[in-house]
């Protein structure tokens, strides 16, 4: 009971009891629990034990849970809790590269990315933007900088070093 109300758990509760067996320590636990809830401001019902030792009950949530009231959402995945992985930033950056060389007559271009997506692009794609770049009969180089999220990428002309806006 209250670890309920210090976590201000809310909606729909299920308690898992250890296995007992006795039903009056099963009933025994149940008065407790339901004399422990009285004490609680928040409205709440309780249901009989079952006979896999699970006691149902519901609980009015009486403010924001702890999460919401201590943390926000991440920056970078929106509170989803994920991020693309780097298959999916590489094809990405693919088409970024294509379009940007092909539509803007921007030709001679370094790519800056993540220091891990900069390491696996080395292992993995350099060589196809390599090739994308030649083909349009242009010039690709690639720098890491650590302040770019996992799946940002930023392009420079090797012209003048201005940011390339895509």
């Amino acid at each position: 009971a209250r670890q309920l109300r210090i976590r201000n758990v809310g909606g729909l509760v299920i308690c898992d009891f250890i296995d007992m067996r006795y039903r009056r320590n099963q009933r025994r636990v149940l008065d407790t629990l339901k004399e422990a809830m009285k004490e609680d401001s928040a409205k709440c019902t309780i249901l009989g034990m079952s006979e896999f030792g699970l006691v149902e009950m519901t609980r009015q949530r009486t403010r924001e849970s702890l999460i919401q009231t201590l943390f926000t959402h991440c920056p970078y995945c929106s509170g989803k809790g994920i991020i693309k992985n780097f298959e999916s930033t590489s094809i990405e950056i693919e088409r970024a590269l294509t379009k940007l060389m092909a539509l803007n007559n921007e030709i001679n271009i370094e790519l800056v990315t993540h220091p891990q997506m900069h390491d696996y692009l080395s292992k993995r794609d350099k060589e196809n933007y390599e090739r994308i770049a030649k083909k349009l009969k242009g010039e690709i180089a690639f720098k890491s900088n650590d302040e770019l999220h996992l799946n940002g990428f930023e392009f420079y002309s090797l012209a003048d070093g201005q940011k390339i806006e895509w």
